[in-house]
């Protein structure tokens, strides 16, 4: 309930839209889609049944699918047809264990693994889950950064959290929820000024900058500001893969978080929200309502080695199923139709993995894979 709380005071929208700044992001680089994919053969299968809470994440690294229980702070390590390989950590102060009360987000990379709790706690292991440090970021007393660029103004986007590591750096998704800069009270200077991610040190331990400039999209539609999330990848060179909830187009970086090109075309049959609010009484009313109900952007994730990015969303929720674009080389090769909650997580020679909503009530957790026609 806290986290739904924090959202609906953050994602507010007034009504009253005064433009900042009409400019660009950055270059829009557009090549003519082929849409040479017009549909998948998606295989399905699920992983063998543990004693788990069912409440978690899941990622594919090492060539070995995980599950993150965030719950009881449990990692399971499957192959990748569903075999149950091993259990890592679970709550406790020892070092292979980890002291947070519920994980909020986590990144499992081949060499490192990086975990955050509810307060901002950062607890860093090797590849065989033994720590290496643990320490809280962006809460120094004596930063005397000011506004949109303070850390402390910002809190963990609980309900779309996103962690990814790239050299010695954390980069974690936020949202504002301080009373002088939120949505809530300042939409527009928030959607002008506000930044999306902490750039958090792990060597130093430090919240080092916030980073990320919303598109005019916001500024322009205040009824699009209801999905403001952020999904993002980084690839090994440490180029920034960014999409936004409302927005049809990806957003790349480089590693300095300096603007590269944005590419990136409509998904279809979208079904996109019209709605604005007048009071937060309304907003608070409608806005779980209007995200269950209609599309945006969903999933991101760029596979490095065939240079491919996929991207999910949601069309509606009276569409019988999602869609999930396919992107090879910024160029549009795919659109096609998958089940919902779809999103792509990594691949293994030869197949490009998939999964769908946890189903807590069955306790069966479905993993897709497919191959890409040559």
């Amino acid at each position: 309930m806290k986290h739904i709380l924090y959202s609906l005071l953050i994602l507010f929208s007034l009504g009253a839209c005064t433009s900042y700044t009409d400019k660009p992001l950055m270059k829009i680089r557009q090549n003519p889609p082929t849409k040479k994919i017009s549909k998948l053969d998606i295989e399905s299968f699920q992983l063998e049944s543990i004693e788990s809470s069912y409440i978690g994440e899941i990622t594919l690294t090492r060539d070995s699918i995980y599950f993150i229980d965030k719950r009881f702070c449990w990692v399971f390590s499957f192959d990748t047809n569903g075999h149950f390989q091993n259990r890592y950590l679970g709550q406790g102060a020892g070092p292979s264990e980890i002291e947070t009360g519920i994980i909020e987000g986590c990144a499992i990379m081949p060499n490192q693994c990086v975990f955050m709790g509810g307060g901002r706690d950062c607890y860093v292991y090797d590849s065989k889950f033994n720590r290496q440090s643990k320490f809280i970021a962006g809460f120094d007393k004596q930063d005397t950064r000011e506004g949109y660029e303070a850390p402390y103004i910002y809190t963990l986007c609980y309900n779309n959290l996103q962690l990814k590591t790239f050299g010695n750096h954390i980069y974690i998704n936020m949202v504002v929820e301080h009373p002088d800069f939120n949505f809530f009270t300042k939409p527009d200077e928030h959607f002008d000024k506000g930044h999306y991610l902490m750039k958090i040190n792990i060597d130093t331990q430090e919240a080092e900058a916030m980073l990320g400039k919303y598109p005019p999209l916001y500024i322009k539609n205040d009824n699009f500001r209801q999905f403001s999330f952020v999904n993002f990848d980084i690839d090994t060179k440490g180029n920034f893969y960014i999409s936004f909830e409302a927005d049809s187009l990806i957003y790349k970086y480089d590693k300095n978080f300096m603007p590269q090109y944005a590419y990136g075309y409509e998904g279809r049959a979208m079904e996109k929200c019209a709605q604005s609010f007048s009071s937060p009484q309304e907003f608070r009313k409608h806005y779980m309502e209007n995200r269950n109900t209609y599309g945006y952007y969903s999933s991101l994730k760029y596979i490095e080695e065939q240079n491919m990015l996929f991207r999910g969303y949601i069309k509606s929720k009276k569409a019988e199923t999602d869609g999930l674009q396919i992107y090879h080389n910024d160029i549009l090769i795919g659109d096609i139709d998958t089940p919902k909650g779809f999103k792509v997580i990594g691949y293994s020679s030869p197949y490009y993995y998939g999964t769908s909503p946890i189903d807590e009530d069955n306790e069966t957790i479905t993993i897709y894979r497919f191959k890409l026609p040559e």
